[in-house]
């Protein structure tokens, strides 16, 4: 089944007169909203906002055709990937919301599948390094125009079964947020297979092993207590005491564990320093294996969409180097506000160090729609480092050693240079930051 919040129980027939008047004035034949929510224990989807779809650059040519103003699977993927980046962890695109008439749906769906089946395979890229699945299925809603007429399917996105229909219905939603923080720095060394180093494909592999170590974490505390995963998060929900749970992971400390890669190839070493508050979100009818989920789909997919966030912002304004001096990256920071389904999903921009409150705010409004009063968006969680702060985190590491050795036929890693990427995640947590204020 999927679910929708009460408040939304009018939104296919506004949402229907609205792509009518477009499909009229524009020639504009699809209208698509991605549903952001939650997959919920015990097995319906949730849904928390729908987030409209942008049209392509084409579609605004007056002079186009209908195919120009159309969708692909492509672009919806891309799109959904900008919305991923932003959602805390518990929370995903659950589905795809498409409005337009019978004729179009019919001829559209497998494209519509296409684009759901890769918007999955991104969700798991960014919050699971594709170290599993977030989860097996989706949802796909047809909301056919100009009747408003709404009908569901559940499509199967990993072992591809056929597509069963399911019912929509509407009730009282709640989400309760999932706190915690966690700090830790990790070091490896990747091998260069090339004169470049690509950033985000080494940051990735530098992630991984800590992430299959998180993901394999089965030790949870919740609000103090060990508890089992199949057990409700809340036994009795009227008695609910609070809008969030306080969570501690354990996992190991790897102590006994080495690098595997050959020292004397070692010819990239990556350090990865970060020290981040965790802000996920759930159904509050969960279990407790969804608050652990959570907190470890959080943890990484804030990594991960900032590495991706820099990483694109190097293809602009940075060149590849390939010199034996250190290079320090500090990756953007937090500023959140809350969706206005519920007060405990905190959705999260990233800020580079010269961005502000207002760029997050414009970002919003760009990415769902979204008005946000200026002082709901709270940039205060991390700062950016001070140049100075900067520059002592790269003296230390700019004398490191040169390993030379030398190269085989076989061997297609890079010549005898060492290079020691430092990136550094807010380093200064809120904590810090407000003390240093007071």
């Amino acid at each position: 089944m999927i679910v929708f919040p009460n408040s939304l129980e009018n939104w296919f027939d506004k949402t229907t007169k609205i792509h009518c008047q477009q499909e009229k004035e524009k020639g504009i034949l699809t209208s698509v909203y991605f549903l952001i929510g939650s997959f919920c224990s015990d097995g319906d989807i949730h849904v928390a906002y729908p987030a409209k779809c942008p049209l392509p650059e084409s579609a605004k040519d007056s002079e186009g055709d209908s195919l120009s103003k159309s969708f692909d699977d492509v672009w919806l993927s891309d799109c959904a990937e900008k919305i991923t980046r932003i959602l805390p962890g518990g929370v995903n695109i659950v589905g795809i919301a498409w409005f337009s008439n019978r004729n179009v749906f019919a001829d559209k769906k497998p494209m519509i599948i296409r684009a759901i089946a890769r918007i999955q395979r991104t969700n798991n890229s960014l919050t699971m390094l594709n170290l599993g699945n977030v989860h097996d299925y989706m949802g796909l809603v047809h909301v056919e125009t100009p009747f408003a007429k709404a009908q569901a399917i559940v499509v199967d996105v990993i072992k591809r079964n056929p597509e069963s229909p399911t019912k929509i219905s509407f009730s009282a939603l709640e989400w309760i947020s999932v706190v915690t923080n966690a700090s830790a720095r990790v070091n490896l060394n990747i091998p260069m297979k090339g004169k470049h180093y690509h950033f985000y494909n080494e940051f990735a592999a530098a992630v991984r092993p800590f992430a299959e170590n998180l993901l394999s974490c089965d030790t949870i505390l919740v609000d103090g207590a060990l508890r089992e995963g199949t057990e409700p998060l809340f036994k009795d929900l009227k008695k609910k005491k609070s809008s969030a749970v306080e969570v501690q992971l354990f996992i190991d400390p790897c102590y006994d564990k080495k690098n595997a890669c050959e020292a004397e190839k070692a010819t990239n070493l990556l350090e990865i320093t970060f020290d981040i508050e965790i802000r996920g979100a759930i159904p509050l009818r969960s279990n407790v294996e969804a608050v652990k989920t959570a907190a470890k789909h959080h943890l990484i997919r804030s990594l991960m969409s900032r590495a991706e966030l820099q990483f694109e912002s190097m293809e602009v304004v940075e060149e590849s180097s390939n010199n034996q001096e250190c290079s320090v990256h500090q990756l953007p920071r937090p500023a959140t506000t809350l969706l206005p389904c519920n007060g405990s999903v905190l959705i999260s921009d990233y800020l580079f160090e010269a961005d502000t409150v207002e760029d997050a705010q414009k970002n919003f409004e760009e990415l769902l729609e979204l008005k946000t009063n200026i002082e709901h968006v709270d940039d205060g969680w991390e700062r950016a480092l001070l140049p100075e702060e900067m520059a002592s985190v790269k003296s230390p590491l700019d004398g490191s050693p040169v390993v030379s050795y030398k190269v085989s036929e076989d061997d297609i890693s890079a010549g005898p240079f060492f290079i020691v990427l430092a990136v550094i995640v807010a380093i200064i947590a809120i904590i810090v930051y407000f003390a240093m204020r007071t």
